[in-house]
């Protein structure tokens, strides 16, 4: 359809590849971001191999360096071998997530015999047991993770090879535009990741679950695809997650949290800037409907603190505004039209808050 769109419309306005991840209810997050992400990345670098192999295949004497050839004779087998590579976490994660839900210490009961073997070092403690096992599989998961970070920026990195190296044929290209074939593939070309976003969504209760490894995880994993994005000129492949069912303000502001001492974290290593992640809630019942000014006040002062912190005198932002634009679906729009529209705008101790109401 794009390319239909691009050969006969006049219209230059271009399409957003705009993904979503939903959370599956699991306490260890499988990875989407990175998955979704790959497969885009993965694509591109398909793509930009195709049209380079195609000039090769037209033009004998065009000069490309060989490590750059050997890396696209050699893509398929690399791609099958990442594909592998995530898949195996996937399984991994379901794994962990069964064990860890199916037997926990405290429903393990030993028969008498045992407990006696036990004792004298004859048999082995089955809570022990559990624990070695599932510590071993835990360090195969961050080997796996650590060779997904490396095979994630190896793409990365081709891709921007991939990408200077075509730039430089683009006078053989037009030397050789008598090919169809080449044209084509030239032409139609757009680059994936320039317009490719991510948005992935997860429930509230996993910020405020007593075990935060989940949220840290999500956290981190979205910090992660941020940062070896931009290292290689694509910055900003993640820029918000949802938060379904919102209904505590202290969530998300725990969440913001959470990605700024991420990205404190990396930029103690890295010079890079990454990207802010918005925290979207998405209000989904008519009860936290009703309760959206008190979230908004809540959301506001934080803010407003923020400010004050930054720039240390109040008198800095005496007029502060905030944009809050709330979407709502044809199926729920008469039940809540009137009373969003008497809440749309709040004056406030000279502070200044304005909803936008997408009906």
């Amino acid at each position: 359809t794009e390319q239909f769109k691009s050969i006969y419309s006049s219209d230059e306005k271009q399409t957003l590849l705009s993904f979503w991840g939903d959370w599956d209810g699991s306490n260890r997050p499988s990875g989407q971001g990175h998955t979704l992400v790959a497969s885009a990345l993965i694509e591109n670098v398909n793509q930009l191999s195709s049209i380079i192999k195609t000039i090769i295949s037209i033009d004998k004497s065009v000069n490309i360096d060989r490590n750059l050839l050997q890396a696209i004779d050699q893509l398929s087998l690399t791609n099958k071998k990442f594909w592998e590579l995530l898949n195996h976490i996937t399984s991994l994660t379901n794994k962990l997530e069964k064990r860890y839900k199916g037997v926990l210490p405290f429903n393990i009961e030993s028969n008498p015999f045992r407990k006696v073997g036990m004792k004298i070092g004859v048999a082995k403690d089955p809570v022990v047991k559990l624990w070695q096992h599932n510590d071993r599989l835990e360090q195969r998961m961050l080997e796996m993770r650590l060779e997904r970070r490396r095979k994630l920026e190896y793409y990365f990195k081709l891709n921007k090879e991939l990408r200077k190296t075509l730039h430089g044929l683009i006078p053989v290209i037009l030397k050789n535009s008598h090919s169809t074939e080449l044209i084509l593939k030239a032409g139609l070309y757009r680059d994936i990741l320039k317009r490719f976003i991510l948005t992935p969504r997860i429930h509230q209760k996993l910020i405020s679950a007593k075990d935060q490894f989940a949220i840290n995880t999500t956290v981190n994993n979205i910090t992660e695809i941020n940062e070896i994005a931009g290292n290689f000129g694509n910055p900003g492949m993640v820029l918000g997650l949802q938060v379904s069912m919102s209904t505590n303000p202290e969530a998300l502001i725990s969440l913001d949290k959470k990605f700024v001492a991420e990205s404190e974290r990396i930029s103690k290593t890295n010079s890079a800037a990454l990207p802010k992640v918005w925290s979207i809630p998405l209000f989904e019942d008519i009860n936290t409907v009703s309760g959206i000014e008190n979230y908004l006040d809540m959301r506001f002062n934080r803010e407003v603190s923020i400010k004050k912190l930054k720039f240390g005198s109040p008198k800095l932002f005496v007029k502060f505004l905030l944009l809050v634009q709330i979407s709502v679906s044809k199926s729920d729009r008469l039940l809540l039209h009137s009373y969003i529209r008497q809440q749309s705008t709040k004056q406030s101790s000279g502070l200044q808050r304005k909803v936008w109401l997408n009906m």
